[in-house]
């Protein structure tokens, strides 16, 4: 069998013409999303439907703000962002699983103590039904606030979370 890696790094100015890019992992083994700029990819949209793996970074505030990600049909996803530079990160995402998507990993640490800037997750929506597990990590200066949908794995003994409030 034979495996390809997608490798794609955004790090475009903000306001650039990245706002509302589109990006296609398409038939990839595994493709690796990396946000390097403020606002890079704010408002994109990334098509991860045949691709195994997806791993989208956030190295930079607001990096992937109201994206939508659609998930492996087949495969795993999982989203990070680095520590104490990363704040606002996937601020109003929307993050959806494929037709069985095996697991989703979602990790709002940015971990900027004392900033104001714990929102990293602020509205997120995961629709993770189709999926078989799902794990959303919230370190202990974040939040996972405001209107964050949180629809679990059908099956799951979790209740699914609907807005209003910090997690």
């Amino acid at each position: 069998s034979s495996s390809s890696q997608c490798e794609i790094t955004c790090d475009g100015a903000e306001g650039s013409d990245n706002d509302f890019a589109t990006v296609d992992c398409g038939n990839s083994t595994q493709c690796n999303l990396t946000c390097a700029s403020k606002a890079c990819l704010k408002f994109g949209i990334i098509y991860a439907q045949n691709t195994s793996n997806l791993i989208a970074h956030s190295m930079a505030h607001n990096c992937f703000e109201s994206a939508q990600f659609h998930l492996p049909d087949h495969g795993n996803a999982s989203f990070s962002m680095s520590v104490d530079i990363a704040p606002k990160s996937f601020k109003n995402s929307h993050i959806i699983a494929g037709q069985h998507t095996q697991y989703i990993f979602m990790d709002c640490t940015d971990g900027t103590k004392g900033t104001g800037h714990n929102d990293e997750c602020l509205n997120l929506r995961i629709e993770a039904q189709t999926a078989h597990y799902l794990q959303v990590v919230i370190g202990a200066e974040s939040k996972l606030s405001g209107d964050a949908v949180i629809e679990c794995p059908r099956g799951s003994t979790h209740r699914s979370r609907e807005g209003g409030g910090a997690l």
